[in-house]
């Protein structure tokens, strides 16, 4: 059973790194605590690193599909005001946009295949 105060826990900023220790681990496919060295490879699941990876995996699934913060704090109307926004900029983002402005529909036989990309060539 996922326990929801381990999921708030790992959403927790100052937790990040732990959370993301956990991400690393399941994605892997290996207990928390054998990432960590604690146990040996091969060592079966242990209730707190089975808890912990369900609690990530839960996290993952509930989180804004445009914010990607956890929508029990996202969709909060009390959380309001209390939120730090940043603003950047993809600098490929923006070169594969203006090159897809470059490209006019009516004489582009089936604009919608293609597929722009960027590539760093430094």
């Amino acid at each position: 059973m996922v326990r929801p105060f381990l999921v708030r826990c790992l959403a927790h900023p100052r937790n990040r790194d732990v959370a993301l220790e956990v991400a690393t681990a399941v994605r892997l496919g290996v207990p928390l605590s054998v990432a960590r060295g604690a146990r040996l490879p091969g060592s079966a699941w242990t209730p707190r690193d089975w808890a912990l990876a369900q609690a990530v995996e839960v996290l993952d699934r509930v989180k804004c599909p445009r914010c990607q913060q956890p929508t029990w704090l996202a969709h909060d109307k009390d959380t309001r005001g209390k939120w730090k926004v940043s603003v950047t900029r993809c600098i490929a983002c923006d070169a594969v946009a203006s090159r897809e402005k470059s490209f006019n529909p009516d004489n582009t036989h089936n604009i919608e295949a293609l597929r722009f990309g960027a590539e760093y060539v430094g």
